[in-house]
């Protein structure tokens, strides 16, 4: 009894301190977002906030609330530097592109990396191990990893790790704006809510906030999607919007919000946007209405899954709704009248069947398509919906479709391997004549690829070593005034897969300083306190074509 009561004291004192809110800001200014949560990316939703440091990198990034740290990973791409808080309620924040950490857990790092001769490092400390207090400094802010420019991407996570939209939790922004609209379509939908046809609406201001479109003369299922992005009032980057609602006359047909997903759902945002138009033109549409084998949690509520049935001899007013976090709202007004369209559809795209070179694809079946020196496989669903696959092949080149069609599962690509070590699978970049490196995966006589992505795949090979350029300094010189060794490493082809660095054949941490392939060794870290000292740094490719550098330099003893 006594060890019952105080279970739910305990209980009831730790959620008493996190009711409270976390502090406003992980850093020590104005929060100024360039990313918002649940922001349209490339195949996945932004799972946090972009919060601007400044343009600088090394602002100080303090801990929201009390914990202990749970994860530590560091990688050369993703969230480059990243630390993981868990607190007392579950929840845990994320701190990710940083910089360094603090000097309490920069020094357990190092020792980790050191021991396994790795910059990329994952672990994760036993609870209570690193205890971290209220708003307490963790670590400086930076550009590591996938990060394009200095900021600190930060999360919350539940006590599941599916990201929370941050601005639930007390991470206040200035934002009096609201929402604007940049783009508008009509879809023609089939029975089964699959896209038989696409048009671009014109629409107009009517006021700062509110917008209206000509009459629209349809008939049949039709659903819409809207273009659309939000400001805060101290930046000018178009983020994401929280919410999008949609009307008819008076009834809710669909409410999209952004405050909680899953790391599993968060592929099929493919799903969600209209794949094609945004593979083509480079435009997220969201699409308001909910297809087959859509399983997405941010739909809160549906009609008909957003699907408008026009009705003979019928007119609706269809409204819209985007609203940000701060709930200030623009309105969209879409009169519709059942009737044969009497709008010119210019660009209209329809899919037709039964081309040469088309296979049909039934989505709950497996298919294993062989075709001169390359062949395909599909798993059971792997598309939304079946359709039909426009497929060529040649000796060193298979193209599948073109890249319009979203994947659930990857395909498995495989070419006949040729004499060659250095051959691989690259992608054809569409609109240019450059091929990105995608696996040199060699199983048997064969080269495997696996990809989430149709369109056109070659075989491939690179023969180029990765270059080795010393910065500031040369052989035999004196660098005893340097603080860092650093060194340029690149390639043209199929991209940096691995270096090694030793000092006097001890292991060295060398880590990357720049997105132009620069790495440097901090000379703090006294692996030798010799006069005369041997460099050497292996360098390999995706393909395994090496390069090896090795110099002598001298440095004054401490």
């Amino acid at each position: 009894m006594k060890n019952s009561f105080f279970y739910l004291f305990f209980l009831l004192a730790s959620t008493c301190v996190y009711s409270q809110k976390i502090n406003n800001n992980p850093l020590g200014f104005e929060s100024v977002l360039s990313g918002t949560f649940g922001e349209l990316r490339s195949n996945h939703f932004h799972s946090g906030l972009d919060i601007k440091t400044k343009g600088k990198e090394g602002a100080k990034v303090f801990a929201v609330n009390k914990g202990f740290v749970s994860r530590i990973k560091i990688s050369r791409g993703g969230y480059g530097k990243a630390i993981y808080i868990k607190h007392l309620d579950g929840t845990t924040s994320v701190y990710a592109h940083l910089q360094k950490f603090s000097f309490k857990i920069d020094s357990i790092v190092k020792k980790i990396q050191y021991k396994k001769e790795n910059y990329e490092i994952e672990f994760f400390p036993a609870v209570n191990e690193i205890n971290i207090s209220n708003n307490e400094i963790i670590a400086y802010s930076g550009n590591t990893g996938g990060s394009s420019g200095p900021h600190l991407h930060f999360e919350i996570r539940d006590i599941n790790q599916k990201p929370l939209n941050p601005l639930d939790y007390g991470i206040n922004v200035t934002d009096t704006k609201a929402p604007n609209l940049k783009g508008l379509k009509l879809y023609k939908l089939h029975k089964n809510s699959e896209i038989q046809s696409s048009r671009n609406l014109s629409f107009y201001k009517l006021s700062n906030n509110k917008y209206i479109t000509d009459t629209v003369y349809d008939t049949g299922d039709i659903g819409f999607g809207v273009q659309a992005f939000d400001r805060q009032d101290l930046a000018n980057n178009k983020n994401g919007v929280y919410s999008l609602n949609a009307f008819t006359n008076l009834d809710t047909i669909l409410e999209v919000a952004f405050n909680k997903f899953s790391f599993d759902e968060t592929k099929h945002i493919n799903r969600l946007i209209d794949y094609s138009e945004f593979k083509k033109n480079k435009k997220r549409f969201i699409k308001l209405f909910i297809q087959e084998n859509n399983p997405l949690s941010v739909f809160k509520k549906q009609l008909n899954k957003g699907i408008l049935e026009l009705k003979k001899d019928s007119s609706y007013i269809y409204r819209i709704e985007l609203v940000d976090f701060n709930n200030n709202l623009s309105e969209i007004i879409i009169p519709i009248k059942e009737e044969e369209s009497k709008t010119k559809n210019l660009d209209i795209e329809v899919v037709k069947l039964g081309e040469i070179n088309k296979k049909f694809i039934n989505k709950n079946k497996k298919y294993f398509i062989s075709k001169n020196n390359s062949s395909i496989s599909i798993d059971k669903e792997t598309f939304y919906s079946s359709l039909f696959l426009k497929i060529d092949s040649k000796i060193d080149t298979l193209t599948i479709n073109s890249d319009t069609i979203p994947l659930i599962k990857s395909l498995r690509v495989k070419f006949k391997k040729t004499a060659f070590n250095n051959s691989y699978i690259g992608k054809l970049i569409e609109k240019s004549n450059k091929t990105s490196f995608v696996s040199s995966n060699v199983k048997g006589d064969s080269i495997l690829a696996y990809t989430k992505s149709l369109g056109t795949y070659i075989l491939a090979r690179d023969t180029i070593n990765p270059t080795i350029t010393p910065l500031g300094f040369n052989k035999n010189d004196w660098i005893s005034g340097l603080n860092y060794l650093k060194i340029q490493i690149k390639d043209k082809q199929t991209g940096i897969k691995n270096y090694r660095a030793t000092i006097n054949g001890k292991w060295i941490l060398m880590e990357p300083f720049n997105k132009n392939g620069v790495i440097r060794y901090n000379f703090d870290d006294n692996i030798s306190n010799m006069t005369k000292n041997i460099f050497n740094l292996e360098v390999s490719d995706n393909v395994g074509n090496t390069s090896i550098y090795e110099t002598v330099f001298y440095r004054k003893k401490n």
